[in-house]
């Protein structure tokens, strides 16, 4: 599966992950540094060149660019535990398999000194197991590692873990993507006999054609701690995780969007998954859970609402929510919490509920002005025009005397973020912005009442706009 152009989505969590694993990793000072640079201003031009020269301990290096080729897919450490890191910010290295080959091949019994950071692999491609990376039998650490669009099975042979598989390891994952992977089972990953640990990472838009378009897990518990599940999908069974014969752990996470029949967010067979402050909302297709038989879900301190399905409970549930999360933008994939959310301290312990807290204020939209500023605004500038409008409208707008950060931003009806405008420092005077009707992901917005906020030195403002498509 090539899905051409890579859409990188760099979240705050992975950024910050690939920077903490770049000190917490950091080589002794007898170990070398190997640079790859595909376009010779390196130590090799490929990566598994760069990998085999390096002993254990040592630390490869790779320039940023796109990498294709035999030599830069199917990459194996050969049991050596070495630290492997993109040169640049998370995504600025490319693996792109070119559907000939996985990303990588861990099989030797390398441990967690074994690092692979900030790269993305793309467009992988295995006829059976891990289609941008297969584990057996080690436990390698990947941190803010990107895996878009790789695939697993041929269609007469059953794919698992299209992103990722995991066969008797227990790989540490943190601050990683997956995104538009597919298999039969586990579009994201597949953990089986695998107690990974997957923390602070994002699936996006995964797909199993048979069940768990996010995760499968199988037999051993993997431990999923703030990690955010959004449009994974599956047709039969859990469109977030799907679990059988396990216990995974999970916590804090946030799972918005995803779908399958039965169990939109999360289907346990046989399993008993324990489920700690997180928010399960908005399913697409099915029920939040489905937990049928011997299956035996703990469910605690977590908000369940609005799923196609129903919001049912079922095992042992307690101190449960049912209400709008109230993120501060439903495009995003951070899913922050209005600062006024019900899932603010509704957790456990006065723990937040979900993968991310508070990430703006509240916005409500009551006494909000229709349309010119009166005597009392007479700091400050904000009229839209043409207001209702179908295709865009200026913004004519004051920034404080002093100048300053200024943020203007539109919101829903729901006091939901849908896209910013303005957002940084202004020069003072008066300013021109114009708004063209889509949100942050430049998707076109609904007709509709929405209101323009304004933010700037002490002042705070809105004004009510109209879409009329």
């Amino acid at each position: 599966m090539n899905r051409g152009a890579v859409p990188i989505l760099i979240t705050a969590a992975a950024a910050a992950a690939v920077a903490f694993a770049f000190v917490a990793t950091s080589p002794a000072a007898s170990a070398a540094t190997i640079r790859v640079d595909r376009t010779g201003g390196g130590d090799f031009l490929t990566i598994q060149q760069g990998i085999d020269a390096a002993s254990e301990g040592d630390t490869v290096l790779v320039s940023v660019g796109t990498y294709t080729g035999p030599q830069n897919r199917n990459l194996d450490f050969g049991g050596t535990n070495i630290r492997l890191a993109a040169q640049g910010i998370p995504g600025s290295v490319v693996i792109d398999c070119q559907g000939a080959g996985r990303g990588f091949y861990f099989h030797s019994g390398e441990d967690s000194t074994s690092v692979v950071a900030g790269l993305t692999v793309a467009n992988g491609f295995a006829s059976d197991r891990g289609g941008g990376l297969y584990c057996e039998e080690s436990d390698p650490k990947f941190v803010g590692v990107n895996f878009i669009g790789n695939h697993a099975g041929t269609g007469s042979v059953e794919g698992y873990g299209g992103g990722a598989f995991a066969m008797f390891c227990a790989p540490t994952i943190v601050g990683c993507q997956f995104e538009g992977n597919t298999a039969d089972d586990g579009g994201g990953m597949f953990c089986w006999h695998s107690p990974a640990r997957i923390t602070d990472c994002l699936f996006y838009d995964n797909h199993g054609s048979h069940g768990g378009g996010g995760v499968r897990i199988l037999y051993q518990p993997a431990v999923l701690t703030r990690v955010t599940f959004i449009g994974n999908t599956a047709p039969t069974f859990g469109g977030g995780v799907y679990c059988c014969y396990s216990a995974p752990i999970i916590t804090n996470c946030t799972f918005w969007r995803n779908g399958a029949v039965r169990g939109g967010a999360i289907y346990g067979y046989d399993a008993a998954p324990t489920i700690t402050n997180s928010i399960v909302a908005g399913c697409v297709t099915g029920s939040a859970f489905y937990c049928p038989g011997a299956s035996n879900f703990t469910i605690a301190g977590s908000c369940v609402y609005d799923n196609a399905g129903g919001d049912t409970l079922c095992g042992n549930a307690y101190g449960n929510i049912s209400a709008d999360p109230a993120f501060c933008s439903e495009s995003s994939t951070e899913l922050w919490l209005q600062e006024c959310s019900p899932c603010v301290g509704a957790g456990l312990e006065g723990a937040d509920i979900g993968a991310r807290g508070v990430g703006c204020v509240c916005f409500d939209p009551s006494g909000i002005d229709d349309g010119e500023p009166g005597d009392d605004d007479a700091a400050l500038l904000l009229v839209p025009s043409p207001n209702p409008f179908a295709g865009s409208t200026r913004i004519l707008y004051d920034a404080p005397a002093e100048g300053g950060p200024v943020r203007i931003s539109v919101h829903n009806l729901r006091g939901q973020h849908v896209r910013t405008l303005v957002s940084g420092t202004v020069s003072p005077g008066r300013h021109e912005i114009s708004w063209d009707g889509t949100d942050d992901g430049a998707r076109p917005v609904s007709s509709g009442v929405y209101f323009l906020m304004y933010e700037g030195g002490d002042l705070r403002r809105a004004r009510k706009l109209l879409v009329a498509r």
